[in-house]
């Protein structure tokens, strides 16, 4: 390895073999050159554990004193190697420590100027202007050379354009309000991760045009797959456009790939409720008008520039989205529809008018489910209706045969259907997989605080495989319709309001269109909240567990897979403790709450999976009491992990969990613009300190080991904290949910 190879010719310079000369100078030169051309580059997690590793840690440790020896002064190596240690054992076992860390950490808990650390910045810029960008990002406390850093790159942009993370150094806040000159290499920048320039859009950043057109060249270049999965982002950036830099550009943007990101993203605008909520619906009701009539350019009125803007945006996407518009109406029109029946319902009898419900509709071709927009539904098992549990509102699941054949060849059948074309040489996915989805629709609730949460597990998951961690999450889709559902409406659906027939004729005039428009508007506003939600397969709740065994997860544990040493618990223990691990870490940064046995669920692996993210960030049950302790650890999932928090499986498992809070907090940034830019929607997790207290969940301004005892303690607090056992006590009085 490199450290092998660098202790040993160090090894070579500070013995008496060599004599002062030239040489010896040159190959000392190059020894600390190749040292530090390790740290020109991002920060990372090692891709694994064990007797290697903990050999790897030794000889870096070996290196390290010799560097020390030869001059005693700091070395960037302090800082890696106490992660590494950090990494190999997380839980400060005696048995695992490694010789000579308590001495690196003494070393390391003395501190340093802040001087000392901007003349270390100005030598690493002149050795490498990388090796200085990336210094300040392994720093555990950035701000001390952000202000040298920032003016090292301001003089020298050139010298680090081709490094994303240097941007940050360059488009701070104090340079985009003195709108310095500089700012103008930010347009021949590095492409960073998508984000990262929608968060340029966001309360984060003062708005700029140099930087809008940065973040609109990113965007152009991301994968339709980033463009669905920031949809939700990217409607929110159009609040803060204030140059319409993106609103311009977004239908280039937009529709060089698929047409079904056009649906989505007219989806999303019409599930907001504010700025460019109600206004924006009763334009995206427009546009539905338009793609049903087929209508040539209307005449559009706005109210100033930036509705002008807005519309045409929407009109754009409508122009090439209309056919696959035409067959998410349809598949989603059934929804309200449905829950007009039900709700009048109760019981047996609210089941049976489902079943009825949905025995009544006509399977088109070419149809799909919002949240599986890769796979055409085939067939819908009309037996499958089922009311969920709800006394206002009647929520209702159904299952769906899907075929998968990806987004390009599900366009392609949907337009042939829809132009009434000869779609029998269409066949691109008769030998696809085909699979049973379930899918709940929702009416009346608002479900994109659930679509956040989710989008932050995915970037969870991204990163702990990324890193190499083995920790198991299971990010469901969500799609929130909308108030009003603007796509679907109640009763007849969206044709029914219009009163249009597609295949009727002739073609209704412009003022018939107008007038029905405008009904369709008025509806539109006194709509409520909705959504789809994919089902996870092959999983129970835990409180459909108690209902069918009357018995603890523990003997479920037993019962299904065997005693304790069997093969099979042991597997199905690995993954309960990893996947485990995982949603503590999410469930303690997040602090999402309602943790009841009604939103935890085991699938057939023995993976916990947390849905149903109502309450998370500022908002709890109870009037935002905070009640619940930070991660849910219960009796019978301590009994899983070992009984007792000595044991090796839950040793395991805190290690884990240190592992990933390690690992995560390199992407906080990340995280916290995720969550900044949907500030604005409103939401109810929202209450004004948000983003301050997550900041404040990463400890970004301490230590590794810091962190990892801080991680530890948060375990600590919550094992078989009374709060938990009250708040599912209360849950079953209340709700008859068992525990």
């Amino acid at each position: 390895s490199r450290a092998s190879f660098l202790a040993c010719a160090m090894s070579l310079l500070q013995s008496d073999i060599l004599t002062i000369s030239l040489s010896k100078i040159m190959l000392r030169v190059r020894v600390y050159t190749n040292c530090l051309d390790y740290f020109c580059c991002p920060p990372g997690c090692p891709s694994g554990v064990g007797l290697h590793f903990r050999e790897d840690i030794l000889t870096l440790v070996k290196f390290w004193k010799i560097i020390h020896n030869d001059r005693d002064r700091p070395c960037h190596q302090a800082l890696e190697i106490n992660f590494l240690i950090l990494w190999h054992n997380p839980n400060g076992c005696a048995d695992l420590q490694v010789p000579g860390e308590d001495h690196i950490s003494s070393w390391h808990l003395k501190g340093i100027k802040h001087v000392v650390w901007r003349n270390h910045l100005q030598m690493c810029w002149g050795l490498s202007p990388s090796l200085a960008v990336y210094m300040a990002i392994r720093l555990n406390n950035p701000r001390l050379v952000e202000r040298e850093l920032s003016r090292l790159v301001t003089l020298n942009p050139l010298s680090v354009a081709h490094i994303p993370e240097a941007l940050q150094y360059l488009t701070n806040s104090r340079a985009l309000i003195n709108d310095n000159r500089e700012l103008v290499h930010t347009l021949v920048w590095a492409p960073a991760s998508a984000v990262v320039a929608l968060a340029f859009f966001s309360r984060q950043f003062p708005p700029h045009p140099i930087t809008a057109q940065y973040a609109v060249r990113v965007l152009r270049n991301c994968s339709i797959n980033s463009l669905l999965f920031f949809v939700p982002q990217i409607v929110q950036a159009l609040r803060h456009d204030m140059v319409s830099t993106v609103t311009k550009h977004f239908p280039r943007l937009s529709f060089r790939g698929r047409m079904v990101y056009g649906v989505t993203l007219v989806i999303d605008l019409t599930a907001d409720e504010e700025e460019i909520g109600i206004r924006i619906q009763v334009e995206c009701a427009k546009v539905v008008g338009k793609w049903l009539v087929g209508q040539p350019r209307l005449v559009w009125f706005a109210e100033d520039e930036k509705l002008d803007y807005m519309v045409q945006l929407i009109k754009d996407i409508a122009n090439k989205s209309q056919i696959l518009a035409h067959q998410l109406i349809y598949n989603m029109r059934t929804n309200m529809f449905l829950d007009e029946e039900m709700l009048c319902k109760d019981g047996p009898q609210r089941r049976q008018a489902c079943l009825e419900a949905l025995s009544r509709i006509e399977l088109q071709q070419g149809c799909y489910i919002p949240t599986n927009p890769e796979a055409m539904v085939i067939a819908i098992d009309n037996k499958s209706g089922t009311p969920m549990q709800s006394a206002a509102k009647a929520p209702y699941l159904a299952m769906f045969r899907l075929r998968h054949c990806g987004i390009a060849e599900l366009e392609k059948l949907a337009t042939s259907v829809f132009t009434d074309t000869d779609s029998s040489g269409l066949n691109p996915c008769a030998l696809a997989e085909e699979i049973w989805q379930g899918a709940i629709f929702k009416v009346g609730d608002d479900v994109r605080q659930d679509m956040l949460a989710l989008q932050v597990i995915n970037i969870f998951q991204n990163v702990f495989r990324q890193v190499g961690l083995d920790l198991h999450m299971f990010p469901y889709r969500v799609v929130a319709t909308g108030p009003g559902v603007s796509l679907i409406t109640r009763g007849q659906g969206v044709m029914g309001l219009l009163n249009i027939d597609l295949q009727e004729k002739p073609i209704p005039t412009s003022t018939q269109v107008m007038d029905h428009i405008e009904e369709l508007g008025r509806f539109i506003e006194k709509q409520h909240n909705s959504g789809v939600i994919e089902c996870i397969p092959d999983a129970k709740s835990r409180d459909q567990l108690g209902r069918i065994t009357d018995i603890d997860m523990y003997e479920y544990f037993i019962t299904k897979y065997g005693d304790e040493t069997s093969r099979g618990f042991k597997n199905a223990q690995r993954n309960f403790i990893k996947s485990m691990a995982a949603y503590s870490i999410v469930g303690y940064l997040l602090q999402i709450k309602d943790r009841h046995n009604g939103n935890i669920m085991l699938n057939e692996d023995g993976n916990i999976i947390h849905i149903d993210f109502g309450f998370l960030f500022e908002s709890s049950p109870g009037g935002n009491l905070g009640f619940e302790p930070n991660i849910k650890l219960t009796d019978e999932m301590v009994m899983i992990m070992g009984g007792r928090m000595e044991a090796a499986p839950f040793q395991w498992y805190m290690a884990l969990c240190v592992r990933g809070y390690l690992a995560i907090r390199h992407y906080s940034e990340a995280i916290v613009s995720l969550v900044t830019l949907m500030l604005d929607t409103g939401l109810p997790c929202f209450r004004g300190q948000t983003i301050k207290l997550l900041r404040s969940r990463f400890n970004l301004m301490i230590s590794d080991k810091e962190a990892a005892t801080h991680m530890v303690a948060i375990i600590r607090s919550s094992y078989l904290n009374f709060r938990t056992r009250t708040y599912d006590m209360i849950q079953y009085y209340q709700n008859k949910i068992p525990y």
